[in-house]
């Protein structure tokens, strides 16, 4: 795939003074016609210089703010990708949302760039409006991360009631089918008194003769009667224990116990590898429940698929303009006041750079001899690439990251 980079060199001298003129003098003259012809990416001319000082401290800030803005903004697209189950490539989920309502790819709207003075107003201080991009686009970023935990904590709980529907019995929760069941008999529910409690347990199918068998001598204890004759008491009440429900592999059982010395049973049972089942009422999940928590996931999910397709434009759109205006502070830098520049978008491959790159040399050599380079070599510096005698700026394409 091509990489997109912003080129701004000086105005041709003999040439008409208006940038529409220069760019195609300047194209003419560099030869980059055909396959290397560049479009004209316009960037104001009237933005608010102010000072040398503060254009310095511009190009600083926008050294360091950039590529934080072009993160967040790819990342906005990531978890679009992730969260829309999209089928295509992340191209195609690359649009952007134009003024007019319509939608466009991110090549169209590069390639068609125009400054939006109603978001960015040309008056504001240069530093004020770099702010206001970074600004804008870090509160997006908060509300994505609040958004999508959120979202993440409603699947969680939405993973845990179907994990509560499927499994064995040795797995599951028992919440529901143990309710269920007192339901059928019109009970209020397990036997929970000051002196008895219920415990529940599941039981391999091929051990359940064994556990009704010998369930009543698990975790005995010694009491002594009135005549102090000391005797061995059973910790279940006898005959209480009751299937609540069969499957292949285990049997789900309730057995009431003395209260006092429940865990004495649960002990014995554990040891046998019995399975002692935990029971909350509150935890069953009802089919109305569940068909609850699949409506708010879908209409959860939609609604942050919206939003991430309103963000990722909205900061995207920012993110250009900041390149805009990083254009045209180092060209004020480079090449002074006033600000008679060109800027054009070019699309490079492997085989057409060099030839770019030797063409611009050789017509701007005045600027090679300036920098004491020959201009063909590209060092990179978050996106500007400081070796080239002329203002060179990556913009990377989000389907690339």
């Amino acid at each position: 795939m091509s990489k997109s980079v912003l080129v701004a060199v000086p105005f041709l001298p003999k040439s008409p003074a208006n940038v529409r003129d220069q760019f195609e003098a300047i194209t003419r003259t560099a030869g980059v016609v055909d396959n290397n012809m560049p479009t004209l990416f316009q960037v104001p001319p009237d933005l608010k210089i102010g000072t040398l000082d503060t254009l310095m401290e511009c190009s600083d800030d926008l050294f360091k703010i950039d590529g934080h803005i072009e993160a967040v903004t790819f990342k906005f697209l990531h978890f679009l990708e992730e969260i829309s189950d999209h089928e295509g490539t992340k191209a195609d989920l690359c649009e952007i949302i134009l003024p007019t309502n319509n939608p466009a790819r991110v090549e169209e709207y590069l390639a068609k760039f125009a400054w939006s003075d109603a978001q960015y107003p040309k008056k504001t201080d240069l530093k004020k409006l770099i702010e206001g991009i970074r600004d804008g686009i870090l509160r997006a970023e908060d509300v994505c991360r609040t958004k999508l935990s959120e979202y993440s904590e409603l699947k969680t709980r939405m993973t845990n009631a179907e994990k509560k529907a499927t499994g064995n019995l040795s797995t599951k929760p028992i919440s529901g089918i143990v309710n269920s069941w007192y339901r059928a008999r019109r009970e209020d529910g397990p036997v929970e008194t000051e002196s008895l409690t219920t415990c529940f347990l599941a039981i391999a199918a091929d051990r359940e003769k064994e556990f009704l068998r010998d369930y009543a001598g698990y975790g005995l204890v010694e009491w002594e009667d009135q005549k102090g004759t000391k005797r061995p008491l059973p910790v279940a009440v006898p005959d209480s224990a009751a299937v609540i429900e069969k499957s292949r592999d285990y049997v789900l059982y309730a057995c009431v116990l003395l209260r006092k010395f429940a865990s004495n049973f649960t002990n014995a049972c554990k040891e046998r590898k019995f399975i002692v089942k935990e029971y909350d009422p509150e935890e069953e999940v009802t089919a109305e429940a569940m068909e609850d928590l699949r409506r708010q996931k879908e209409e959860k999910k939609n609604a942050i698929v919206r939003w991430l397709k309103s963000t990722f434009s909205n900061a995207y759109i920012s993110w250009i303009h900041l390149k805009a205006i990083r254009v045209f502070v180092e060209s004020i830098l480079r090449y002074g006041l006033p600000p008679n520049f060109v800027c054009m978008l070019f699309h490079f491959n492997n085989k057409n750079e060099k030839a770019v790159r030797k063409a611009l040399a050789a017509t701007f050599s005045s600027l090679n001899r300036a920098m004491g380079s020959e201009g063909e070599a590209g060092g990179d510096t978050n996106a500007l690439e400081q070796d080239y005698p002329y203002v060179s700026l990556k913009v990377a394409h989000p389907a690339q990251k």
